[in-house]
């Protein structure tokens, strides 16, 4: 989820998946989602860009960061060791 403000500041957190487009106005940027309902955001359109692929880019860590744990996990049960084990 990322966050983001609505006019009145109140914060609105958002599937960034569910993101169609976003649309800069002069006071404001319209974020349209998959469901077509739209929602008036005061970030403007490169800073949500910029949230959306900062979350993309931490589910692809922790991805990776779980895919690393669930190896070294099974290496020690099989009792598998690499050079370097103790």
């Amino acid at each position: 989820m990322i966050c983001l403000h609505r006019i009145r500041g109140d914060e609105l957190w958002i599937n960034p998946d569910l993101i169609v487009f976003a649309e800069q106005t002069a006071h404001d940027t319209v974020v349209t989602l998959a469901d077509d309902n739209r929602v008036s955001v005061c970030e403007p359109v490169q800073e949500i860009a910029s949230a959306v692929m900062q979350f993309r880019a931490s589910v692809l860590a922790a991805a990776e960061n779980l895919a690393t744990i669930f190896t070294h996990a099974q290496r020690s049960a099989t009792g598998v060791r690499h050079h370097g084990s103790v």
